[in-house]
């Protein structure tokens, strides 16, 4: 059962919130409440019927409520790089990933001002975006030892062997450098790599309905 911050309050104004195990309420927000298995229980509190006298288990009260403000969710993963447009190729032809709109390569000869500054990549089924950030002066991380670790990797699936040694070659022919073969582990075949910024990323093989 699922109760909106103001429905919640409908339906329970006559139960002490606490008594749900929940110390406190948002102020302000989106707020949904989950309450599993809880509905007789509530409904005899609602009803001013003591839970001692409803024969209801002393354990209803170690159930999780859960409460979830949606109001936060990831965009992009932000790549910094001296060469933005570069990186963002990269990426674009290794993912199959697309520019959003605006964000194109330019004719050949013309300008390229995003290209210089901030360019994000889009998903086509979805979900988190890629972007790069055009810094002036970036180290690139001596991974997995040295004076400038990273900060922060992609992980990148295939669903088998096979893919994974194919898309060993393509990663190079773009531009990748390998950092260590792990493609022989029977439990996680995986190699990792470093993009032509530097930024190591993983391929590795994993379920597809994991990924």
């Amino acid at each position: 059962m699922r109760f909106g911050g103001g429905q919640l309050w409908d339906a329970l104004n006559v139960v002490p919130f606490a008594a749900l195990g929940v110390a406190s309420v948002p102020d302000s927000g989106s707020v949904e409440v989950t309450i599993a298995l809880l509905v007789p229980q509530i409904r005899q509190l609602a009803q001013g019927v003591p839970l001692s006298q409803s024969g209801a288990s002393p354990a209803w009260s170690g159930i999780m409520v859960s409460m979830e403000k949606t109001t936060v969710s990831l965009l992009h993963v932000v790549l910094d790089c001296t060469n933005a447009r570069g990186l963002a190729e990269f990426y674009r032809q290794l993912l199959g990933y697309q520019y959003r709109p605006g964000d194109d390569a330019p004719p050949a000869g013309e300008a390229d001002p995003n290209g210089q500054d901030w360019l994000v990549l889009r998903n086509p089924a979805g979900g988190c975006q890629i972007a790069f950030q055009q810094v002036d002066d970036l180290p690139e991380a001596t991974w997995p030892r040295g004076p400038y670790p990273q900060m922060a990797h992609l992980d990148l699936t295939v669903p088998t062997v096979t893919a994974l040694d194919a898309e060993h070659g393509r990663a190079l022919a773009l531009g990748a450098r390998l950092l260590r073969d792990r493609s022989d582990d029977i439990e996680e075949p995986l190699r990792v790599y470093a993009d032509p910024a530097g930024h190591p990323f993983c391929i590795f093989v994993a379920d597809p309905s994991l990924a």
